[in-house]
């Protein structure tokens, strides 16, 4: 074989070889899910539609259309870091409906369905991990107690503590610390922390007198209602000295709350001695409370949530007929001490924010 000859084999093999690697790493690349990444607003409005719901965002003072999704009932999310949490209904129940946790992130997709139905999903502030207490039949005796997942690592948190938590009362207070309150034999019942990191439980407030009926975190400190049996207390828990204050304010039962870092105040959805459910406003500077919303809307939806924006705006739902079957979305202008309604017609709303 001539010289010429050896050289023309030789690029030719080596051209096969190209084509053909080619060919081979483009049918493993064909093979990967590729996995698209949404992206919400801070404040999500979710409107049901049969068995999808609708994801609207609110602009210029009405709702937009930006997403819908099938079998979806909640989502949680944090656009920073690409992290999206969906709760999909696999079946009706009586109790529950049978559910499953999809979990959308930079790591492709994971299912977490080792459960009957999955509840109250909190993300991590930086969407590391994932909060939510599960049931392991369609009864409320089978609740399996607090549940942590390792979005990052990919793997579920065993929690090493023989606490008994208390419903959906769990908070995340950093990345790696959640708070939660409920009962232990060696330490009583408390409000807790735990850290992920060293899988070390501690108790976080001194001796409560009464049940806690619900709490928010504030900068590590805590606004907490109990019930001691004759009365409900609001209290506040000042971590920098580690000691209670008692406010003066009798509320039969408080649904949510949110806080607005840069105004220092809490906003809560609540009902007081009339029974009647509204939305409060109590300043941190004087723990002063005043009631937000009056004859406008008539009625606040206690389980509808409640969200603030970048802008210091509050999102929350309400009822203006007696029947409270179909609910509005209405934002409250703090600035302007108004409550705008913003939705176009009712239907069946729920918020969700990052």
């Amino acid at each position: 074989m001539t010289l010429i000859k050896r050289y023309i084999l030789l690029v030719t093999l080596i051209f096969l070889m190209i084509v053909t690697c080619s060919c081979t790493n483009k049918k493993a690349d064909d093979n990967v899910s590729q996995v698209v990444l949404p992206k919400y607003p801070t404040v999500s409005i979710l409107r049901s539609e049969e068995n999808n719901i609708s994801i609207l965002e609110e602009k210029e003072l009405s709702l937009k259309s930006i997403d819908k999704l099938k079998n979806i009932s909640d989502i949680k999310y944090n656009n920073e870091n690409k992290v999206y949490v969906s709760k999909e209904v696999i079946s009706k129940g009586k109790n529950f409906n049978k559910s499953i946790i999809k979990i959308l992130s930079l790591n492709g997709e994971k299912v977490l369905q080792e459960f009957y139905a999955a509840e109250d999903m909190k993300l991590s502030p930086n969407a590391n991990y994932l909060a939510y207490r599960s049931f392991k039949e369609d009864s409320l005796d089978s609740a399996e107690g607090l549940k942590i997942y390792d979005i990052k690592g990919n793997k579920p948190v065993l929690l090493k503590n023989q606490t008994l938590v208390s419903g959906n009362l769990y908070a995340w207070l950093n990345e790696d610390e959640i708070l939660y309150y409920g009962a232990s034999e060696d330490k009583g019942t408390n409000v807790f922390k735990y850290n992920i990191k060293n899988q070390e439980e501690t108790v976080y407030t001194p001796v409560l007198n009464g049940y806690c009926k619900f709490f928010i975190c504030f900068d590590g400190n805590l606004l907490m209602l109990f019930d001691n049996g004759e009365s409900n207390n609001l209290m506040i828990y000042n971590k920098s000295d580690n000691s209670l204050k008692k406010l003066d304010t009798n509320f039969q039962i408080i649904y949510d709350g949110v806080y607005n870092k840069k105004q220092k105040e809490i906003f809560l959805i609540a009902a007081d001695n009339q029974e009647e459910v509204n939305l409060f406003k109590l300043s941190l500077d004087d723990l002063s409370l005043s009631k937000v919303n009056y004859d406008f809307p008539k009625f606040v939806d206690p389980n509808g949530g409640l969200a603030l924006d970048d802008r210091g705006f509050i999102y929350y739902l309400g009822y203006s007929e007696d029947t409270k079957l179909k609910n509005d979305v209405f934002l409250y202008n703090e600035d302007e001490n108004s409550n705008i309604l913003i939705s176009d017609e009712p239907s069946y709303y729920k918020i969700a924010s990052e």
